[in-house]
């Protein structure tokens, strides 16, 4: 079907539950989609045109056949569950212009990484819920408003990427929204080969690399062997101080692993200490 480049709203569940209706072509001239409007209909791809400014309430929602949207440079508001419960959806393109994402959105869709553009302000309650593949968002501008439970059920670890210059978020390390707050383009965490003394019964270790999560002692795990064990209570970016709450087993080598919530494994164990008895 096509709708030609005419200045035309299309109405309220205009096409709902339409199961012959497999392509949909949208003129540039369309300035709003209806609530219910393609609901229901068996579209295998959605293109947006940048004259439409809003998209209605579950308006390409329940759709199993649908497996892209692309929403052009426009200024839009995408309504309440407007693509939500399309389980192989797993491609959107949002455009510069989005400004609100409704609640429950894209709840219940097959995303697998999705791009917040700068223009978005407001993502509301549910939005991304239940992604259970989502595992990158990235956002392109300040920190929007984002509602309860927005990226609630997403795969475990996801990360809220953005860039250093943005403001609104809290530190790199920090769960947000069930977001890891991570720079782009972050590396893996590494440990520096170290032969320092520590005694048996020691309290602390400082570990140093590079790629640790600065002034978020949490997001940094460090793993020893020899029977040992700790928690880090202070990182910068190349050190951690680590609290030894099990002694290690034995004298000789004490080798570490480090594990970063943003930037995964340092691999590996390498020699941190040598633990020497005390007498």
């Amino acid at each position: 079907m096509t709708i030609a480049n005419a200045k035309t709203s299309i109405g309220n569940a205009a096409f709902y539950k339409n199961p012959k209706l497999a392509t949909v072509s949208l003129g540039n001239g369309v300035t709003s989609i209806g609530d219910y409007a393609f609901e229901e209909a068996p579209l295998t791809t959605v293109t947006i045109p940048s004259t439409v400014t809003s998209i209605g309430r579950e308006a390409f929602a329940v759709n199993g056949s649908l497996k892209s949207v692309t929403i052009a440079n426009a200024k839009t508001s995408i309504g309440d569950a407007a693509f939500a419960a399309n389980p192989n959806l797993a491609t959107v393109s949002l455009g510069n212009g989005v400004t609100i994402i409704g609640e429950q959105a894209f709840a219940d869709a097959g995303l697998t990484a999705v791009t917040i553009p700068g223009t978005v302000t407001s993502i509301g309650n549910i939005a991304f819920s239940d992604n259970s593949s989502l595992k990158t968002v990235t956002f392109l501008g300040n920190a929007p408003t984002v509602g309860t439970d927005a990226f609630t059920g997403v795969a475990a670890g996801a990360k809220a990427i953005r860039a250093a210059a943005l403001t609104g978020y809290p530190a790199y390390g920090t769960v947000w929204n069930n977001l890891i707050v991570t720079p782009p383009g972050v590396a893996a965490p590494t440990v520096t080969v170290s032969t320092a003394t520590l005694a048996l019964d020691a309290s602390t270790i400082t570990i140093k690399g590079t790629g640790f999560v600065a002034g978020v002692p949490e997001a940094n795990t460090v793993t020893f062997d020899n029977g040992a064990a700790g928690t880090v209570t202070a990182a910068t970016a190349t050190a951690l101080t680590v609290s030894i709450t099990t002694y290690p087993s034995k004298t000789g080598p004490l080798k570490a692993t480090v594990t970063t919530n943003i930037g995964g494994s340092s691999g590996a164990a390498k020699q941190v200490a040598i633990v020497f008895a005390v007498q």
